[in-house]
């Protein structure tokens, strides 16, 4: 697979989804910066754990950037809560480009 099919899969995905599903589109934007960053090949060699660390520093921008901007409680909630949920569209862009993962649905 090349990086440009990997990306035009992501992205049927996410914006089949719509632009209202934000941690969807949060995940497609990471995984394909990834891809365009690692190229495809070096993305699927890594675990998955390696990739989702980056999230971490995700969460802290959104606190950060929410905490600044004064907004409530309910609003900093439902921004942290978007990334674990990014996290979970991710993992399934890296589980839908696997070649292991494509090879056991046959």
């Amino acid at each position: 697979m090349t990086n440009e099919q990997a990306i035009k899969l992501i992205k049927a995905d996410a914006y089949r989804a719509g632009r209202e599903n934000r941690p969807r589109s949060l995940a497609a934007m990471y995984a394909m910066d990834d891809i365009i960053d690692q190229d495809i090949n070096e993305w699927l060699d890594k675990e998955l754990s390696e990739h989702l660390l980056q999230f971490i520093d995700v969460a802290s921008e959104v606190a950060s950037d929410y905490l600044e901007e004064g907004v409530t409680g309910e609003e900093l909630v439902k921004g942290l809560v978007s990334v674990p949920e990014s996290m979970i569209y991710y993992t399934r862009y890296y589980e839908l480009l696997s070649p292991s993962k494509n090879m056991s649905e046959r």
